[in-house]
């Protein structure tokens, strides 16, 4: 059997004529609707507090500068059990989530 292109194309043809004549029997027609995406209220708000937070600025100098001094002196102190309580704390609310 010899396939030429014109009936390559007549095939092609026919096959294009199905699909959309199908399609525009099931209501959907020739040009498609544009996607849409519909976030749910807590996505919509953790996009927020993600915008919030790339906004917010990376370092706060001051802090940063006074931290930095009061290490080079000696003078910076750690609280130890305040660190382990704020850790511990964290924790607790993360299992409870």
């Amino acid at each position: 059997m010899h396939i030429n292109n014109a009936q390559i194309q007549k095939v092609l043809e026919l096959h294009l004529h199905k699909v959309y004549s199908t399609q525009t029997k099931t209501g959907i027609s020739a040009s498609r609707k544009a996607d849409e995406l519909v976030l749910s209220s807590k996505a919509t708000e953790l996009q927020q507090v993600k915008q919030a937070v790339t906004e917010m600025p990376d370092t706060r100098a001051s802090l940063v500068q006074s931290l930095k001094q009061k290490v080079q002196s000696g003078t910076y102190c750690i609280d130890e059990q305040s660190i382990a309580d704020s850790m511990l704390d964290t924790i607790t609310e993360c299992r409870n989530i």
